[in-house]
């Protein structure tokens, strides 16, 4: 009798599953929609519409009049937005296209002093540039290391020539 009973109990546990099974189907999550891919040329747009809304909003311009434009041009992609945690300069951008994924620098934050932000890779470079070069000739002081970014971002800032300077190693 034992050996009938657990297979009558292994019985009706199949049976029972296999009833529920039947009665309530378990469905597949749906594929996500694939990102649309994004044309090279039109990714180009979005760069150079990227760095116009920045440099509105460097010099002052309202956030959402300067970044009008750019906001409904990558809005039929979907873009991810991310961020590096580096310092003294990050970046922040916008990713598209899933697989294939590119991302353009919507703006490079300045992490020491004030704060602020550039809005080229190569005004971004420098700043790191600075940073490194004046930590290494200071004694490793980032307190003159910060002050000589801040004083390169406000000339950047002012539209003042500033020597691009190129760092070997850095965040940007």
């Amino acid at each position: 009798m034992p050996r009938y009973r657990f297979l009558l109990i292994a019985l009706t546990i199949w049976a029972a599953g296999w009833t529920s099974y039947q009665l309530w189907p378990v469905t597949p999550e749906p594929e996500p929609k694939p990102a649309p891919r994004i044309a090279d040329a039109e990714f180009g747009a979005l760069e150079k519409l990227a760095v116009s809304a920045c440099e509105c909003r460097m010099v002052g311009g309202q956030a959402t009049k300067c970044d009008q434009a750019y906001s409904q041009a990558k809005a039929k992609f979907e873009p991810l937005e991310g961020a590096t945690a580096c310092a003294p300069i990050s970046t922040s951008m916008d990713c598209f296209g899933g697989e294939a994924e590119r991302c353009i620098a919507t703006e490079y934050p300045v992490v020491v002093g004030e704060g602020g932000f550039v809005c080229t890779s190569a005004q971004a470079k420098t700043l790191d540039a600075v940073w490194s070069k004046t930590y290494q000739t200071s004694g490793q002081s980032s307190d003159k290391a910060n002050q000589a970014v801040v004083a390169a971002l406000k000339k950047i800032i002012d539209g003042e020539p500033i020597r691009p300077v190129v760092a070997k190693q850095g965040c940007v």
